[in-house]
């Protein structure tokens, strides 16, 4: 009996598409966790794209094919 192959990245990707930004950040850090990036460096993640993802959430951007090129330079400024 075959083992059944993994999905691959573009249906990972195309699987989460209805994840928030915030479902993703958590994904991600989780990601990191495993992958066995130090407990320090996933929480300095977390508080670098925290405010990002908030920022996005107080502008109704919940899903990032909402935000645009002119949003992301806003949130720059």
């Amino acid at each position: 009996m075959t083992k059944p192959k993994s999905p691959g990245p573009e249906a990972l990707y195309l699987s989460r598409q209805n994840l928030t930004q915030r479902q993703y950040m958590v994904v991600w850090l989780e990601y990191l966790t495993a992958q066995n990036y130090s407990a320090v460096s996933v929480s300095d993640y977390r508080e670098r794209v925290l405010p990002f993802v908030t920022w996005c959430e107080e502008r109704g951007l919940m899903y990032a094919p909402q935000v645009s090129q002119p949003q992301l330079e806003s949130y720059q400024r």
